[in-house]
């Protein structure tokens, strides 16, 4: 009798779920599936609330004892992380094991480091327009932090070479790590998983909206989203607001909305279709619904960015240009 397969998959960030899920209908009754998420428990209490069938489901949060201040405090962090690994990866011999970001997620890294040795690795594609390519030069600060990363997870972590972002990059090719494009979600086969939204009224449009007080990214952020809300409002416009399955949404407009919908669910797996218009700044999810419905809008040009390099370009390419982009709040209405 023929072992049954195995397969980890590590969900880093909202944007997988869609494609963990359409690897596990793949692959369901064929294999033994295990789902480790990544820092983001909202993510982890969605999996738990689909009642799948998995092997494993596990919560791993960015609590580690580390931090790039504390010169001596990678000891502490690495005992940590050998611990985790121990615990839950130790025996993994001979699987696959799936992960989407190359990006920033140093905790996975090492990880996936470690698991490159017995088992076969899978980077699989979703996004797009985001640098793979690592700088050859660093200042002095940049050399002492990629230093630092190394003594907690011997691994030789580079930058991007985006001039304006630091985005740490994962070597993977060093690991002999394959890299897979992802293929397209199956939506007849996801469309169990779907949310439906009660209720919604006439005129209604879904926001797509990320609390940002912690990360001051934009000029005046909650006047202008306010702004642009009120106007909505006066315009007869329901509104329903998608927040951020781990920094949720922003306080200061909930007095003007109709409904909020759970944070936890992804934003690509909730059912759009009795909605007029989808709005968002640069979620990911505009670019996935833009595929989907041709009343796709993006107001990243309302607002004023501390710096233009963070306005991402992605949403164009990753959306094939279906995005339609707001100049001016009264084009809205």
């Amino acid at each position: 009798m023929s072992k049954k397969k195995k397969i980890t998959i590590f969900c880093q960030a909202p944007a997988d779920v869609l494609h963990i899920l359409n690897l596990y209908e793949i692959n369901k009754g064929k294999a033994a599936i295990s789902v480790i998420v990544i820092n983001v428990k909202s993510l982890y209490d969605y999996f738990k609330s689909l009642n799948l069938k998995l092997q494993e489901l596990e919560f791993i949060p960015y609590n580690l004892s580390f931090s790039i201040r504390k010169p001596f405090s990678f000891i502490k962090g690495k005992k940590q992380l050998k611990l985790l690994y121990n615990k839950l990866f130790k025996d993994k011999y001979d699987e696959t094991i799936y992960f989407f970001g190359i990006w920033f997620d140093w905790v996975t890294f090492f990880f996936l480091k470690k698991l490159s040795q017995n088992n076969t690795l899978i980077y699989y594609r979703h996004y797009l327009s985001v640098p793979e390519v690592g700088r050859k030069h660093y200042n002095l600060k940049e050399k002492y932090i990629l230093f630092q990363y190394y003594l907690l997870t011997g691994i030789q972590f580079q930058y991007t070479d985006e001039k304006e972002t630091l985005r740490l990059l994962f070597p993977y090719k060093k690991y002999n790590i394959e890299v897979q494009q992802a293929i397209e979600p199956d939506k007849d086969a996801l469309k169990g998983y779907l949310y439906k939204v009660k209720n919604v009224k006439e005129k209604s449009i879904l926001i797509f909206e990320t609390n940002l007080n912690n990360n001051p990214i934009i000029k005046n952020y909650e006047k202008t989203l306010y702004s642009i809300i009120e106007l909505l409002k006066k315009n007869n416009y329901s509104i329903y607001i998608k927040g951020h399955p781990r920094l949720g949404h922003t306080k200061v407009i909930e007095s003007l909305i109709d409904q909020f919908l759970p944070r936890e669910i992804p934003a690509e797996l909730i059912d759009v279709s009795s909605f007029d218009y989808i709005i968002g700044i640069q979620s990911t999810a505009l670019a996935y619904f833009s595929k989907l419905s041709n009343n796709v809008y993006s107001l990243i040009n309302l607002f004023d960015f501390y710096d233009n390099s963070r306005k991402h370009n992605y949403l164009n390419e990753n959306s094939k240009f279906n995005i339609k982009f707001v100049d001016s709040i009264s084009e809205l209405c």
